[in-house]
């Protein structure tokens, strides 16, 4: 019963019981009120300890206003806002990429790329978080200490391009075309490096330093095959 009785929710149930036992032993004889009352001591500890100084009173939620529906749904219009106010990308720096082809250390977080032509480009540095690059063809191109932090690059096309230093955290490369690709020292720390690089075309591709899951780091391919991985 004394665990009970710390539980703040028991409150109410504890109080009732007391009170019931009391009336009913005033109504009984001398030795029912003695049973009665001795009944009551372990509530009563139990009160003591739910009861302290520093315990939250129970009623204290009575009066408080409920929050209607109107009030959740502009709760969670502001809170999308805010995200997508975390991933907008900077106009500007769009306009030069796709006019030039160079945007070095630019802002392009949940930039839609989808299927670009963005062969030999330099975004080295450059923010494409929650970027989707889907189809795209990144062919040659220099990401070297991009982030790419759940970026969406299904059936992307990085194929020879710099990802040196990158960071692609969450982001899924099962079908990605990265033969020839130059990983070094690149954050991968989301991937296991057997089970999601089992399937995918790693010819020619560089891994020394790369972070994989459960502090695996790779240090280039082995002689004989493999990739050259193991936990540090």
């Amino acid at each position: 019963m004394a665990g009970v009785g710390r539980i703040l929710g028991t409150a109410p149930l504890l109080l009732t019981r007391q009170r019931y036992i009391s009336h009913s032993g005033a109504q009984a004889g001398a030795g029912t009120r003695r049973s009665a009352q001795a009944r009551t001591v372990p509530l009563s500890r139990s009160l003591q300890c739910l009861c302290r100084p520093d315990a939250p009173d129970p009623m204290i939620f009575k009066d408080r206003p409920r929050l209607n529906t109107l009030s959740i749904v502009a709760g969670l219009m502001l809170f999308v806002g805010h995200v997508t106010v975390a991933l907008a990308y900077k106009h500007a720096d769009l306009e030069r990429l796709l006019r030039t082809g160079v945007c070095y250390q630019c802002d392009l977080r949940g930039v839609d790329l989808r299927g670009r032509d963005l062969s030999n480009s330099r975004l080295g540095r450059s923010d494409l978080s929650g970027a989707d690059l889907r189809q795209a063809n990144l062919r040659s191109a220099n990401l070297g200490c991009a982030t790419l932090d759940n970026a969406h690059l299904e059936g992307a096309n990085l194929e020879g391009a710099v990802l040196r230093e990158a960071r692609l955290y969450g982001v899924d490369i099962s079908s990605v075309r990265l033969a020839g690709a130059d990983l070094r020292d690149a954050d991968l720390s989301h991937l296991d490096v057997d089970m999601d690089l089992e399937w995918v075309d790693l010819t020619g591709v560089l891994l020394e330093g790369a972070r994989f899951k459960d502090g695996v780091r790779c240090a280039g391919f082995a002689k004989k095959g493999g990739w050259g991985c193991a936990a540090r």
